[in-house]
């Protein structure tokens, strides 16, 4: 085993790399700013989906609020049969606001992740 790897050493020692020639250094410093300039450029299709998915969290934030309490306020006021109703009614307006946004975020993970095909 170490024959072998007395080997592979005396073999690296006599291996020369040739320094790269300008054209192949100007070529790859152009490559790497085309790729900068392209992943500066990449986040502003998202920008839009980053703002209605904040401005739909919000509304439904604001939505379960008012109804919450809106709702909190009716259960003292209603009957003890259409305050039941109105106690599971809250908690489906909650699951659809939560299926909202869950729904939201995955079309723009769908979308993100369709973005570099389309280039």
């Amino acid at each position: 085993m170490k024959d072998h790897d007395l080997d592979i050493r005396e073999l690296l020692l006599r291996y020369e790399v040739a320094e790269p020639g300008p054209e192949l250094v100007f070529q790859t410093k152009r490559m790497m700013r085309d790729e900068l300039r392209r992943l500066s450029e990449a986040p502003s299709w998202q920008a839009g989906w980053v703002v209605m998915l904040v401005g739909l969290a919000f509304t439904m934030t604001l939505g379960l609020f008012y109804t919450f309490t809106v709702g909190t306020i009716l259960s003292f006021a209603l009957p003890a049969s259409l305050a039941d109703i109105m106690y599971y009614t809250l908690f489906a307006f909650a699951a659809t606001g939560g299926l909202l946004i869950a729904g939201m975020l995955m079309v723009f993970y769908f979308k993100q992740c369709q973005a570099p095909a389309m280039r």
